[in-house]
């Protein structure tokens, strides 16, 4: 079973279960990337998938731990993989993160359940909440390994060129008024880096025309 394979079974799983799931969902400011992040009645819950149980996977446990930016925090595993016996049990009970296993059948079990981490970090918690779109549904599965992920900047370049495809002929300056700062500080900042990215391509597909004083932009 591949990480990928092994993912798509919790994805699967916490559905059935009520959770609205989002894929390798890039997290902006805090630099890091979660496998899978499913919110359900206010609630969210950040899960680690690796089909080999050990301190890789659970370092990016502990590391959203430190970040106190979720409810519950799992990782998820292939049953086939040996744990650490008692030390393991001893581990996550302490620590509060849960355990998933996976069949080669794809049967999900909760092995031990996350601890509710009541008192969340409202700045950690944001940077998630504000990260997750629809895209995170379909766009990269959870467990590849091929990058790819949708990220602050993809979704900005989406916005933009949905925008322009509605507006055709809109300025960079009435787009930014009325669809905000995107994923930059301040509306300047966004104004200028948008700017930056059309006239040097890396905003494909947008063209630049001159209408009177003003230069209105089309797709094409």
């Amino acid at each position: 079973m591949t990480e990928q394979e092994l993912a798509k079974h919790i994805v699967k799983w916490l559905e059935e279960e009520g959770w609205e799931v989002y894929q390798e969902v890039s997290t902006g400011a805090l630099s890091s990337i979660a496998d899978i992040v499913a919110v359900k009645n206010g609630l969210s819950w950040i899960v680690e998938c690796k089909t080999r149980y050990g301190l890789r996977v659970l370092d990016q446990a502990c590391r959203w731990l430190s970040y106190n930016s979720a409810n519950f925090i799992s990782v998820a595993v292939s049953k086939t993989e040996k744990r650490a016996g008692s030390a393991s049990w001893y581990f996550h009970h302490d620590k509060g993160i849960g355990l998933i296993t996976v069949d080669p059948g794809g049967y999900v079990k909760t092995s031990q359940k996350p601890k509710l981490i009541r008192t969340i970090n409202t700045k950690s918690l944001n940077n998630i909440k504000n990260s997750l779109c629809e895209e995170h549904k379909h766009f990269a599965k959870a467990g590849s390994d091929k990058g790819g992920h949708y990220t602050p900047f993809k979704q900005t370049v989406n916005y933009v060129l949905k925008y322009i495809e509605r507006h055709p002929g809109t300025t960079i300056k009435e787009m930014i008024d009325e669809v905000g700062s995107l994923h930059y500080s301040n509306p300047q900042s966004a104004k200028n880096s948008i700017a930056h990215y059309i006239r040097n391509g890396v905003i494909n597909g947008v063209v630049v025309k001159q209408n009177g004083r003003q230069q209105g932009l089309y797709i094409g």
